[in-house]
């Protein structure tokens, strides 16, 4: 734990070129657009009319207000994906610092989840802007979302990690985790609801962490209720457990990355 606390805090000393990867991986996104950092606030809105408009022309679901339902599963789903895919890379891609300078090899991991946590956080924007159209409400429920929010770091941080590292000893790895993902994408409750899950296959879903996750932005999103502390504390367990197993995978390794790049 001690060398799991020492990481963090040198990690913080760096804050500021942190901060400084994190605006330079934004402006890189949108270089030479037109509309530039707009962007960031256009890719969601489209992404999600496009996806209510064709799933519910697909899947004709009994759900009410299907378009609020998919949202409040494709935004944590959304950054759970990304986070990790591009997380895999970032340590290969950030070969060019590691090998002039030191930093922390850390914060190149914590690069993509807070470039990925501004994102998030201008879709949830763009949510609750189109929200009088789809129904959504504000409610006491809502107070979850920051909660939800910190699960949700925890946990893809902790994957990210772990990515990161086998990507640098395995570097297929970026394509396995992108094939993984998109094959949970239909064994997760993103785009359909648990209820529609045969009873005999349910029990598979409670060992998807990703389930756990999903259900709280989903009660306080769609539902409009509270989760339950069982809810939340599985949901806190597992996201702690998972940034935990990563913390202590870099660590080990950290030393190791810079003779395989």
């Amino acid at each position: 734990m001690k060398r799991i606390f020492k990481a963090l805090l040198e990690a913080m000393e760096y804050r500021e070129v942190l901060s400084n990867l994190i605006s330079t991986t934004l402006a890189m996104r949108y270089k030479n657009s037109t509309l530039g950092f707009l962007w960031s606030f256009l890719n969601p809105l489209f992404t999600m009319i496009v996806t209510a408009v064709v799933f519910s022309m697909l899947f004709r679901f009994k759900i009410e207000n299907y378009a609020l339902f998919i949202f409040s599963g494709l935004l944590p789903w959304g950054f759970i994906v990304t986070s990790v895919t591009m997380g895999s890379a970032s340590i290969i891609t950030a070969e060019s610092y590691i090998k002039k300078v030191y930093l922390p090899k850390i914060i190149f991991p914590m690069q993509v989840i807070g470039s990925e946590l501004i994102n998030f956080g201008l879709s949830i924007l763009v949510l609750y802007f189109i929200g009088a159209f789809i129904g959504i409400k504000i409610s006491v429920a809502t107070l979850f979302l920051p909660i939800a929010l910190v699960n949700l770091i925890l946990f893809s941080f902790g994957l990210s990690l772990i990515s990161a590292v086998a990507t640098v000893f395995f570097r297929d790895m970026t394509h396995i985790v992108t094939i993984t993902t998109n094959a949970m994408f239909y064994l997760c409750p993103v785009i359909y609801p648990m209820s529609m899950v045969p009873k005999e296959y349910q029990h598979f879903y409670d060992w998807n962490p990703v389930v756990y996750l999903l259900k709280i932005f989903r009660s306080a999103i769609y539902h409009h209720e509270a989760p339950t502390l069982s809810e939340l504390g599985i949901a806190f367990g597992i996201s702690f457990i998972t940034c935990l197993i990563g913390l202590v995978v870099f660590i080990k390794a950290e030393k190791k990355l810079i003779y395989r790049l």
